[in-house]
Parts: structure tokens; sequence; C-alpha cells
């Protein structure tokens, strides 16, 4: 509802943050592994409905989560990015695919893929990554993400007024544009280059 405000959400960890929530799942279908392969440690996320719209995150296959992702009571339900089926599902369609948590009971089926996005920097490698609707997992924290016309940080002021009526005891902190975090990720880079040039 704030004018300017195109798009909002919620997510665990936006791209670019180097969060490190890694989670091991049991995925049903899989092609058998070689001898000693072990499976990659899998990028877990949390987000909210609209949280692929406001980033601009494109679509492979499916759909994006919606509110009835979220109930309780609702088929529990995932989206991928496009390594992990392609490590887990190659050559195939991984919609509607079923993986759960290691070790759990409860199996969560594929809605979307989405293409892959650079978590933990530009030049560091992809990893496969499961996003989890937040109405059915809890993070330890949670970035509010917000597309705008203008400039974004003008309108910081009001969405902390925002929070801050929701909720005081919330903080807002570390209030970034996406720009400033592709060069604080090429941080190493620049340094390198100073360097070499020096």
């Amino acid at each position: 509802a704030l004018p300017g405000v195109t798009e909002a959400a919620l997510v665990s960890g936006p791209p670019l943050s180097n969060s490190h929530d890694g989670r091991s799942f049991e995925v049903e279908g899989a092609p058998p592994k070689a001898p000693n392969a072990q499976d990659p440690i899998v990028l877990q996320l949390v987000a909210t409905p609209g949280y692929f719209e406001t980033m601009g995150i494109t679509l492979l296959a499916g759909r994006f989560f919606q509110e009835q992702d979220n109930r309780p009571d609702s088929e529990r339900t995932v989206i991928i990015n496009e390594s992990f089926a392609a490590h887990f599902w190659p050559g195939q369609n991984a919609v509607d695919k079923r993986l759960r948590f290691q070790g759990a009971q409860d199996w969560m089926r594929v809605i979307g893929v989405t293409r892959d996005v650079k978590h933990y920097g530009l030049e560091q490698p992809m990893r496969p990554g499961v996003y989890v609707p937040y109405g059915r997992a809890r993070a330890t924290g949670m970035f509010g993400v917000v597309h705008t016309q203008g400039d974004p940080l003008s309108l910081a002021p009001a969405i902390r007024e925002i929070v801050r009526t929701a909720d005081a005891a919330l903080p807002v902190y570390d209030i970034r544009t996406m720009p400033q975090l592709v060069r604080r990720s090429m941080v190493l880079r620049l340094i390198y280059s100073w360097m070499f040039t020096v």
C-alpha cells in the first residue's frame, strides 16, 4: 500500500546474502548415485508469496507460491531451482516430483522450478536450492525485499515506520539496494585487481 512500492515480500536469505542454511533432502525417483558419491548440501530458503515476483526471478516451469501454500491444512509444497532439478532429476520434468527433509515422514511436492540465482557471490559455484513457503517453515530471521519505482532508499524511513507500527520490537537494519549487494559480493575481486595494478 506504500506509494512507490510495486511488490514486497519476505525471504530468509535474498540473493548474494551469503547465508548458510543448508539441508539434506531425500528425493523420490532420483537416479542411482555412483559408488561413494554424496548428494550436495542444498540451500534451503523460506519465502512468502510474492518473493519471486518482487525479485524478478524467472519461473521455468510450474507456478510460484500462493497464499494457499501457507495454510497448515494444505498440501506441503516447495519450489526448486534449476540446479536442484538438473542434479536430482536430469532430463526430466521436476514439477510434481516429491522430496522431503532427511529423516522426515512428510513428502513435499514440487510446484515450480526457477532460474538459478547467485546466493553466495557472483563468482561462487551454484548450489541446488529449495524454497519452502513461510507458513510451513520458520526461519530465525527474515529479510524484507521491496521493489520500488524510483530510488528505493528514499522509501526506507516509511518502511521502517510501517514495521515499527506492526511490531515495535522488530529491528530494521542493514538496508541495502541490490546494486550495493552486487558491489559488496565483488569486493575481493576489486581488492585483487587493485593489488595487481599496484
